[in-house]
């Protein structure tokens, strides 16, 4: 069964009914959810773009918000869950309270909490500004069995939403940094309605953001090495980036979303790992161009799915790396 929508954001009374296409002009989302329903919505300088994607463990959803005026937008929750909510993007200031103003949670920009919230009505106060938000909420059974008890931070909201609680629960705000982007990113490019894999992948990455916010929070509340933080995180990226680009991959765009230099970035990457970035992307694009190949893809198929040019250099790649040409490796 697929997770019902069961958090409703009521905008059109603040920014009007849904556009036609012809109506929409030079309106176009920030993130981009692939596959996802979207709606755009404008009243004079106010816009509302909104972008929500059903899956059988978890449900997500986008907004892109722009305002010129201090706004309230009514939220009805119809069913409980926890929700882990990402401001991306907060030029203005954003609460959440229930019905009658009592305070429940703020969020600033590249800030993001989880919460629980029982079924209720709630009011989501904003002041002028441009907005980003990023949420989505899973089914907890996930967690069941004792398989929170290492996620301390979210421990008592699940709690809550098995004990069925009457008031909300919320968690410390922590940053959205590089990596989280990057997930995030991922996660929305890669969804086909109806396609099995891309259930899995949403669990999956859910699964990775939940462990990705319990180290973001230990490093802010419980300070580590910084150098191993550093080199952590571009270990994700080039993960994440590896898979969608193979030998493409771009070092200048992971140290600019890390905030420093390239240069310091190798330096930090090598000390920690033994290995360049470029080493380590090399190694990363090797298994994954050994796994298309024991899966029976063609050397095309896996040139491109690598990202190389031609298959010639695809294949000088793969016996400097290897020792064998790609047909070497598939003969033993």
């Amino acid at each position: 069964m697929i997770m019902r929508k069961s958090a409703l954001f009521k905008t059109e009374s603040i920014f009007g009914p849904a556009l036609r296409q012809s109506e929409i002009g030079k309106l176009a989302p920030s993130l981009k959810i692939q596959d996802g329903e979207i709606i755009y919505r404008r009243t004079g300088s106010c816009s509302s773009i909104e972008q929500d994607f059903k899956g059988y463990l978890g449900y997500l959803q986008h907004f892109d918000w722009v305002i010129d005026r201090d706004i309230i937008i009514p939220v009805q929750v119809k069913q409980r869950d926890v929700y882990a909510i990402y401001a991306m993007r907060a030029k203005g200031h954003l609460n959440l309270t229930d019905n009658e103003g009592k305070h429940i949670m703020a969020l600033g920009e590249r800030r993001a909490r989880y919460v629980y919230l029982p079924p209720g009505d709630y009011l989501l106060h904003l002041s002028a500004g441009r907005y980003q938000l990023f949420d989505f909420y899973f089914s907890i059974g996930i967690f069941d069995d004792g398989a929170d008890e290492t996620f301390d931070f979210l421990k008592p909201l699940l709690d809550a939403h098995r004990s069925a609680a009457a008031e909300p629960i919320v968690s410390v705000d922590f940053l959205v940094g590089a990596q989280t982007e990057t997930y995030i990113e991922a996660l929305c490019s890669r969804l086909i309605k109806g396609d099995l894999d891309s259930q899995i992948f949403i669990i999956v990455t859910m699964k990775e953001l939940v462990k990705l916010s319990r180290k973001k929070i230990k490093q802010e509340y419980e300070p580590d090495d910084y150098k191993k933080s550093v080199a952590d995180a571009a270990k994700i990226i080039l993960d994440i980036n590896t898979e969608t680009y193979g030998i493409k991959c771009k070092f200048d765009t992971i140290a600019e979303k890390l905030n420093i230099t390239l240069n310091y970035l190798q330096i930090i990457f090598k000390d920690e790992t033994g290995l360049s970035l470029q080493q380590y992307v090399n190694e990363l694009v090797t298994e994954r161009a050994k796994k298309h190949l024991r899966d029976g893809l063609s050397i095309r198929i896996t040139t491109e799915k690598c990202g190389f040019a031609d298959i010639s250099g695809f294949c000088k790649f793969f016996k400097r790396e290897v020792g064998l040409t790609p047909r070497q490796f598939l003969k033993r």
